[in-house]
């Protein structure tokens, strides 16, 4: 029995240690699978690669020399080591002409060595922290992954000690020199930035081939995609930042990099579990279904890229997304097969599996109380509506980007019909009428009201309204969704200077129609008043319920992307210049009010029967204290506060949808506790709405 014991007792640790020395190895050769997935996902060239690098390689005194400390391209996401990313990628390729070039990896190493002087270990961080933090890594992480055994020793370790030094993460590893880094990672990061630094930790742990290191930091990465409600992601999924700003170029780089995860780790010890797989699974279908059209989103959720550049509302998130989870061991794969395919399709690519049938187009009303925001999506058009409440800012400007877009959330109404209305207009546009919008042109506070509800009733119907309220301006909106039909109104519009409800504010050539009433306006520019029944251009009509005063404009308007952003997103650049046809409904104390209905796909010679079907099919009674929508389905009201609205009686603002039996209820101030509701005198169950979540309620007819 004792010489059991005492042999169990030797073998107990050396089982042990056996044990950890197989789960070592097994880490180890995840780690290096990890590593031959990275570099092959940089080595694969896009079309202009070998273009790029003759360029390059041409430049008179060097690709590196205009960089200097001064030059803010180094310090803008992390501009200068683009140039050696590039070559990188060439010199790794088997299917570039460079590959393995020594004239390549000269020119690189030439450039790491003067770039040295600026960026290494302790250095002076100069603009702004992002692009020290991330953007610096972003480039030099891939850039050491493909040149790893064939750059200069000593200059690569060079890197990486840069590298973890702009990463701030050297307590974690074995010491690199005798630098000691300024903080820990993490230090004010949060959402979206944190990924993308916890991930580029990840990275550097791969790149050293250090497993517990690796391990720490993709629990830390795939970890951010945490339960909905509880950060960035909202419990709608939708996505906000810096705050309160509900926007979408933040989720998008979030869909983005953790598809590279999911795509980089799946099936290794590092890669996500279950749930994180599922939440993003779940993101991922709302952002592809409730906010892209064909591969677009609408402008008002962009923030301030919708300064940088002309299609910054176009992206490739939504393929990025679905075709990692494709590869992934969701049990759903097959359907973001389908969906990669379609989402290819959009962006003009070559299907991933051709063989796969793409998912058909995603159609629905898409309700985001959570950040303000409808969206309306049919197979061949999209509509989003864009609000804000005092739970909510109204845009994004900072870093001198969207230096104009006080007006996003004031009911916009940006549509799509070819995807390419908006193309290149942001420089020209006119900020104070955008389309959609109620606006007091020299108030541009932050809206004061509580006051925003979405009722979502079926994919064919919902019902919006906002408040509101700033700086002495008010006004009251709502939309009503029918199909292909979209009612607005307003009502209760007063403020200082002018006030104005824009109809249209549309990038239109001189020379394309524009039609009121049956008649052709001129193809010249002209600014007249008028009195309309219908508007139609571009194959979108406008009815209005009744004749109402307008201001028409056509001109013609120059201006460059300077005008909305600093000098540090690109300078002035370009002159553009852009024809547009702007209807305007001024407000005066007698035309506090509007109503007409969006009717998009529509032909002008369908205009004048358009008209009639619509003025047949709702009625609209709109005052200061509340509004009634009859449609052919139903009613849908809108108390702006307590009282009495036709048959219906509630002692609460709320909005509310009766359609047949069922009842639609949302709070739009999002208070607690249960509210009461009558119907033809008879008391309902006490309504809860929580967070301004509508919920139904049923109804048997008196």
């Amino acid at each position: 029995m004792l010489k059991t014991l005492l042999l169990a007792a030797i073998a107990f640790p050396i089982l042990s240690v056996c044990a950890f020395a197989g789960a070592y190895e097994d880490q180890i050769a995840d780690i290096r699978e990890i590593k031959q997935r990275i570099t092959a996902a940089w080595q694969t060239p896009n079309t202009d690669l070998d273009g790029t690098v003759a360029r390059l390689l041409s430049a008179e005194k060097g690709w590196w020399a205009e960089y200097t400390l001064e030059h803010p391209g180094i310090y803008h996401h992390g501009g200068a080591f683009g140039p050696p990313l590039t070559l990188a990628r060439a010199y790794a390729s088997p299917q570039s002409a460079h590959h393995a070039s020594r004239e390549v990896l000269a020119s690189i190493e030439a450039g790491l060595r003067y770039l040295q002087t600026m960026v290494y270990p302790g250095c002076k961080r100069v603009g702004n922290w992002w692009s020290w933090d991330i953007g610096m890594p972003i480039k030099i992480l891939p850039m050491l992954f493909l040149l790893e055994g064939t750059m200069n020793p000593e200059l690569y370790d060079a890197y990486v000690k840069t590298v973890t030094y702009l990463l701030r993460c050297e307590d974690e590893i074995q010491a690199q020199g005798a630098w000691q880094p300024p903080a820990q990672p993490f230090v004010g990061k949060t959402d979206t930035n944190a990924l993308w630094v916890a991930h580029r930790c990840l990275q550097l742990a791969v790149l050293l081939e250090n497993p517990a290191m690796a391990g720490k930091w993709s629990d830390r990465s795939f970890g951010e995609m945490g339960e909905p409600g509880d950060g960035f992601l909202q419990a709608d999924y939708s996505y906000k930042f810096h705050g309160a700003i509900p926007m979408w170029a933040y989720g998008r780089s979030f869909l983005q990099d953790y598809a590279e995860m999911v795509k980089t780790y799946e099936g290794t010890y590092l890669g996500p579990n279950g749930a994180q797989l599922g939440r993003y699974a779940a993101m991922t279908g709302h952002f592809v279904d409730g906010f892209l059209y064909r591969g677009r989103i609408c402008p008002a959720l962009i923030g301030r890229e919708i300064s940088r550049g002309p299609e910054t509302y176009r992206s490739s998130c939504g393929f990025a997304a679905a075709d990692a989870l494709a590869g992934s061991s969701h049990p759903q794969a097959s359907h973001f097969v389908a969906l990669a395919a379609r989402e290819a399709g959009y962006l003009g690519w070559t299907p991933p599996q051709p063989a796969i049938e793409p998912a058909p187009p995603s159609t629905g009303v898409f309700a985001y109380p959570d950040s303000d925001f409808l969206q309306v999506t049919r197979a061949d058009w999209a509509l989003g509506i864009k609000m804000h409440s005092a739970r909510n800012k109204g845009y994004e400007s900072i870093n001198q980007e969207n230096l104009q877009g006080w007006f996003f959330s004031h009911g916009s109404m940006f549509y799509f019909l070819d995807g390419d209305e908006w193309r290149n207009c942001w420089p020209t546009i006119d900020w104070t009428r955008l389309p959609g919008t109620t606006a007091a042109v020299e108030r541009k506070e932050q809206n004061e009201s509580p006051f925003v509800g979405l009722v979502p009733v079926s994919g064919d119907t919902a019902f919006a309204a906002e408040e509101l309220r700033a700086g002495g301006f008010q006004a009251r909106k709502l939309w009503l969704v029918d199909g292909g039909v979209i009612l607005c109104a307003g009502a209760d519009i007063a403020g200082p200077g002018r006030v104005e409800t824009t109809i249209i504010n549309l990038p239109l050539p001189l020379d394309a129609e524009a039609v009121v009433d049956g008649q052709s306006l001129p193809n010249e520019a002209f600014e007249t008043d008028a009195v309309a029944s219908w508007i139609w251009a571009k194959n979108v009509g406008y009815v209005f319920l009744e004749p109402t005063r307008l201001h028409l404009l056509r001109e013609t308007r120059q201006s460059d992307w300077h005008s909305i952003r600093g000098d540090h997103v690109g300078g002035k650049g370009s002159v553009e210049t852009q024809a547009y046809f702007t209807a305007v409904i001024p407000h005066t104390a007698d035309m506090p009010a509007y109503a007409y209905a969006f009717c998009p796909r529509r032909a002008s010679s369908e205009m004048a029967e358009a008209a009639q079907a619509v003025r047949s099919s709702y009625a609209l009674d709109i005052n200061p204290h509340g509004a009634r929508v009859e449609y052919p389905a139903g009613n849908a009201f809108a108390f702006w506060e307590p009282g009495v609205l036709q048959n219906v009686e509630t002692d609460r603002s709320c909005l509310l949808v009766m359609q047949g039996e069922d009842i639609h209820v949302a709070d739009p101030a999002w208070r607690d506790g249960p509210f009461t509701l009558k119907v033809h005198g008879r008391a309902l169950e006490p309504v809860i709405c929580q967070r301004g979540r509508s919920v139904m309620v049923k109804s048997a007819k008196p």
